[in-house]
């Protein structure tokens, strides 16, 4: 071998081995720094600006302010992501993800178990109207994508 040939090779592996030193340097300190961060998930009730980070579809139902609490805690016990906000014409709106309705539904239904029978009607009704309101986004999604609709009678076996 020439005598550049032999250079080049020693000093690769000087720098090879001067990276990995680095390295090894590096990588702790990385991994401190990612630890210290808070990544954590947001679960139960937070903003609506952290709602609609979560890249989901935002549903919302309207509430009174007497059934609220109710609510609030058990929205938070079946894990429900939601936000709560109060309109300008008094009433407050309850914004969860999309993928969560039955789960809301389920919340609503046992707080409605749990009431007296004029507050259960006052729910009772905010149920129908969140199920009325389901309904309809599932037909216009349903609209939306024909060939969804295609596809899944395809897997469907025919008799």
């Amino acid at each position: 071998m020439s005598e550049y040939q032999d250079k080049v090779i020693q000093l690769s592996c000087k720098i090879s081995a001067s990276t990995g030193k680095e390295l090894i340097y590096i990588l702790p300190q990385l991994l401190r720094r990612l630890h210290n961060r808070n990544y954590q998930i947001v679960h139960g009730e937070q903003s609506l600006k952290k709602l609609n980070l979560q890249n989901s579809e935002i549903q919302a139902i309207p509430i009174t302010d007497e059934d609220i609490k109710n609510l609030k805690k058990q929205l938070n016990r079946y894990s429900v992501d939601f936000s709560v906000l109060k309109e300008p014409d008094g009433t407050m709106q309850v914004y969860f993800k999309a993928q969560d309705v039955d789960r809301v539904y389920s919340a609503l239904k046992h707080i409605v178990k749990n009431l007296n029978p004029d507050q259960s009607k006052r729910l009772s009704q905010t149920i129908a109207a969140a199920k009325a309101k389901a309904e309809q986004l599932n037909q216009a999604q349903e609209q939306k994508s024909p060939h969804r609709a295609h596809e899944q009678n395809k897997d469907t076996p025919k008799q």
